[in-house]
């Protein structure tokens, strides 16, 4: 059983239903009390605590049914859910509970946000997709937070959108959840039906996002300015609200699944593991400049595939890196009558670096591209790549192409193949491996 030391609490977790029983608890009394007191003190007071990977423990629940949520009233339920945070941010912290059923956020407010999570420690944690929040309002964003060791888990966000058919357009809404200038959020198990953005984060510290699915209309997860390592895993944006020809059609001229945006900061990192994004006009788009800080943009991407994506990574700017391994793109589509052709326009990888701006460099070691539009990868500008243990099949597949289109575009820049380069037509036809202004070395 957990004890306390005068109201200190020294676990991580305490299940909802032995609680009372804690709470209930008297200290107990050792020779050892006043010496881990003391120690205690000494933590607490550490310059550097506030930023540890774990927060304070805390014990508290707060359960948004006890603070006015009525899952059978069909009005807004925002009052009382902001009411269960901030009673937890006045309790110093604590865990906001979602129990089963449907939470409305549809209250006609000039608010920007619906939700403020600004204190620190509070956790949003509901039953997964058992804990629905419904949005309507496209004039507010459902929830934004600037606190520190933030957490939202275990939720699903459902956006209203109108029936699909021929003519179809999207109702447009801001942004699903909104980080701004917070360190240490994590956002987890999280799944979101056709919004048109899962999730913004502006200026951040470390951010950890986790266990993400859904079908965005237009952005995925957007990252800007981070200022220290955002990690994220594990995410899967598969079409499951609707594989219409008419939303088809609208995410492939609009849909980017993953982006970041403007400059990092000094000692920045944003990793991307485990990514599964499909039916895009992009899959991993990268923009911004890191001149001027002195410091590169640094992305890394493992593990990850795009299938029938306009681009699967694009890049725009300069003293951006991006290192890529075991990556997999598919421009391949199927249309409506069963027959499969390759994405109009399609490159599995599009760098661009305009004039005598300082470099931006690509390494991808085990990138596979079956099926692409044109070339399997162009860079333009001021551009180092490097690629290794590559295999490209069915490039230049636009029907709309004048001349033969290598598999490897490269003006201007340089790109180096290392061991185990592959290119290959299946149906035997005859295009140039590698073309344009720039240098290819290694063929």
């Amino acid at each position: 059983m957990i004890r306390l030391f005068n109201g200190r609490q020294l676990s991580t977790y305490i299940a909802p239903e032995h609680l009372d029983e804690w709470l209930h608890l008297e200290p107990f009394a050792s020779p050892l009390q006043n010496f881990l007191e003391k120690t205690l003190d000494l933590l607490i007071k550490a310059p550097t605590m506030e930023d540890i990977a774990l927060p304070p423990i805390r014990s508290r629940w707060f359960d948004v049914t006890s603070y006015g949520v009525l899952l059978t009233d069909s009005k807004t339920h925002k009052q009382g859910i902001q009411a269960a945070v901030d009673a937890a941010s006045e309790a110093g912290g604590g865990t906001v509970w979602f129990p089963e059923g449907r939470y409305e956020l549809t209250l006609d407010t000039k608010e920007e946000a619906a939700l403020h999570v600004n204190a620190d420690y509070i956790t949003l944690k509901g039953l997964g997709r058992a804990s629905v929040i419904s949005i309507t309002n496209t004039e507010v964003i459902p929830i934004s937070i600037m606190g520190k060791m933030v957490q939202i888990q275990d939720l699903r966000f459902e956006h209203d959108q109108p029936p699909v058919g021929p003519g179809w357009a999207p109702r447009f809404y801001k942004t699903t959840i909104q980080v701004l200038r917070s360190n240490g959020t994590t956002l987890r198990n999280l799944s979101f039906r056709n919004p048109t953005i899962c999730i913004t984060a502006t200026g951040v510290g470390n951010l950890t996002i986790k266990g993400i699915t859904g079908q965005p209309l237009s952005i995925g997860i957007q990252i800007e300015s981070p200022g220290g390592t955002v990690d994220i895993s594990d995410v899967n944006f598969v079409g499951g609200w609707s594989d219409s020809k008419y939303v088809l059609d609208y995410t492939y001229s609009h849909l980017l699944a993953i982006s970041t945006k403007s400059v990092s900061f000094p000692g920045s990192k944003v990793i991307f593991d485990s990514i599964i994004a499909v039916q895009c006009l992009s899959g991993f788009t990268f923009s911004g400049l890191g001149v001027g800080y002195g410091n590169l943009t640094n992305i890394d991407i493992r593990n990850s595939s795009n299938a029938s994506c306009v681009y699967g990574i694009s890049i725009v700017g300069s003293d951006i890196k991006v290192n890529a391994s075991d990556y997999m793109f598919s421009g391949l589509r199927r249309a409506e009558d069963g027959t499969i052709s390759a994405v109009s326009s399609t490159n599995a990888c599009s760098v661009f670096n305009e004039g005598n701006a300082p470099a931006t460099w690509l390494s991808i070691v085990g990138f596979i591209v079956i099926g692409a539009g044109k070339s399997a990868l162009q860079a333009d500008g001021n551009v180092t790549a490097v690629l290794e243990d590559i295999q490209i099949q069915d490039w230049g597949r636009d029907g709309t192409l004048d001349s033969p289109i290598p598999a490897l575009l490269i003006n201007l820049g340089r790109c180096y193949l290392l061991r185990n380069c592959v290119f290959r037509q299946s149906d035997g036809s005859s295009l140039p491996s590698t073309g344009g202004t720039g240098k290819v070395y290694g063929l």
